[in-house]
């Protein structure tokens, strides 16, 4: 886009590359392209498809800066100058640098904006520093997730839409790591979290660094489940009365940011299901709650996130409270495989990307009202 329509808004382009090609100046930015400087090229034919017309001439070989360049639709040899004065090219190269900083410390506006990218390694201590994070946290209504693979844009969920958000994927794709990125994002935003752990305990040390409420036995997931169902009766008696007065949703939303937005992370939502309807005592307490809290809690401030195994969830979709908790199919799917899932539509992919399998932490979020399509994403590493 710069090189096609930068030149009517005065920004120009100084580019410098071995050539045309798909390992240089792709094709579609060099067609846009119309002053180019040859320098030491290879061969007469190479000139010639540099400079997009016939060559006959030569620049003299092994001088340093010699090159042709068209001059009123001629190919001409010309020498390079010399930046600055030096005894050697080290030597010119540091006095360059100092020029630009100079240069880069008189200017007293704003730079521009970098070009978006994903770094190599990507961590969430850089996505905390991107800008587009930043500007995602100072929404209302959304909470940053990691890097768009097409253009490195910040991804984030639109809370406005979400109450329960289901992370699937097989083994060892990411599941508790984009988990324990999200916690921190919550964090940043504000509110309180809790996480429901698994038996592994992949949760433990972010939800202790953060502060977080713990549950990991059945006496804490009674005890918090308690907990949950006093925040739970006071902000639906708010939301019964805005319904009563026909209140839309997005003034429901709005009007439930008067309450301290409330995350729940749960690491395993199968092992959560199975421990659910266990038969125990303080499980059969609980079990109607949990099931009416994934069913009616949507547009409370409230959030769920939860990892689900793509491994074992089946036997967990026969109880209620797990298909409650999918059945609004809003979430993310690491590792790739969409065709072996259905608990989300993936259906607009093509057939040949429906069966790819990614690297750990790429994920594919579902189409729904803002994507037409499926989009990829990359998770940054949540520690490190």
């Amino acid at each position: 886009e710069l090189s096609r329509e930068g030149a009517n808004y005065g920004i120009f382009l100084v580019l410098s590359a071995g050539g045309f090609g798909a390992a240089e100046i792709q094709n579609r930015i060099g067609e846009n392209i119309k002053t180019v400087f040859a320098l030491q090229l290879g061969d007469r034919l190479k000139y010639s498809d540099t400079l997009r017309q016939r060559v006959d001439v030569m620049p003299e070989a092994d001088t340093l800066g010699r090159g042709l360049a068209l001059v009123q639709g001629t190919p001409l040899e010309f020498q390079t100058a010399l930046a600055l004065p030096a005894e050697d090219d080290y030597e010119r190269a540091e006095k360059m640098a100092a020029v630009f900083a100079r240069m880069n410390e008189a200017y007293p506006g704003r730079g521009a904006k970098p070009i978006p990218e994903i770094p190599e390694k990507p961590t969430f201590a850089l996505l905390r520093e991107n800008e587009g994070y930043k500007a995602l946290l100072e929404t209302p209504d959304r909470l940053p997730l990691g890097y768009v693979a097409a253009d490195a844009d910040i991804a984030g969920i639109d809370l406005k839409q979400c109450f329960t958000y289901l992370v699937a994927g097989q083994g060892r794709t990411g599941k508790s790591n984009a988990l324990a990125c999200l916690m921190q994002a919550a964090h940043d935003r504000g509110g309180s979290i809790a996480v429901i752990d698994s038996r592994k305990g992949e949760l433990a040390a972010m939800a202790k660094e953060l502060g977080a409420r713990y549950v990991s036995t059945e006496e804490e997931l009674a005890a918090f489940a308690g907990e949950l169902f006093e925040q739970m009766r006071e902000r639906n008696s708010l939301k019964r009365a805005l319904r009563a007065k026909g209140a839309s949703d997005e003034e429901i939303y709005a009007a439930m940011l008067q309450y301290p937005a409330c995350y729940l992370f749960i690491d395993d939502m199968a092992e959560l299901t199975e421990t659910l309807y266990s038969g125990s005592a303080q499980m059969q307490n609980i079990v109607g709650f949990m099931e009416n809290f994934f069913d009616k809690g949507a547009l409370h401030n409230m959030y769920v996130f939860g990892a689900v195994p793509l491994s074992g969830y089946s036997m967990a979709l026969g109880y209620r409270a797990f298909r409650l908790a999918a059945e609004r199919k809003t979430g993310l799917l690491l590792g790739g495989d969409a065709a072996r899932q259905q608990l989300f539509d993936l259906s607009a992919l093509p057939y040949s990307e429906q069966t790819k399998k990614f690297r750990p932490g790429i994920a594919l979020l579902p189409q729904d009202h803002e994507r037409e399509r499926p989009e990829k994403i990359v998770l940054p590493i949540a520690r490190g």
